[in-house]
């Protein structure tokens, strides 16, 4: 399934009867072929968990940082939420990519252990100096391209 949103992601999914599991493995047409194969890989590993309980899904709540495996997935993940132009999306965001790759080792990188990470709740006014030190602890880049 195709969103008509930035740069046209696509969502991979499957369904089972009356549910319709969405593996949140979207992304745009220059990562299409990976994204289909982790899209097959993620179906596999559903199908052989249901053929061997045989029991309903037991579906539990989305966590970004569980996908966020390498810096490739980070950077697709952040670009997607900036084009969202969402202040509070940015501070989920930061936290999910923090939480991806060790929130304690994150703060320590940040020289401010605790605080940074705490100013990341949404509807939080994290001060701009907090938000880049954040970043940089994360190996987040933020560029500028003309609109």
């Amino acid at each position: 399934m195709r969103v008509h949103f930035g740069p046209g992601y696509r969502l991979y999914f499957v369904r089972r009867g009356r549910v319709v599991v969405v593996m949140l493995n979207a992304g745009d047409k220059s990562t299409q072929k990976r994204d289909i194969r982790r899209a097959l890989k993620l179906a596999a590993q559903l199908e052989t968990t249901y053929d061997q309980t045989k029991a309903p899904l037991k579906l539990v709540a989305f966590d970004a940082a569980r996908y966020l495996d390498d810096d490739e997935a980070i950077a697709e993940y952040m670009t997607a939420v900036l084009e969202a132009n969402d202040p509070d999306l940015l501070l989920l965001a930061l936290g999910d990519v923090a939480r991806a790759k060790g929130m304690a080792q994150v703060a320590k990188d940040a020289a401010s252990p605790g605080k940074p990470i705490q100013s990341l709740a949404p509807g939080a006014k994290p001060r701009f100096e907090t938000v880049m030190k954040v970043a940089r602890a994360l190996g987040v880049k933020f560029t500028v391209q003309p609109a």
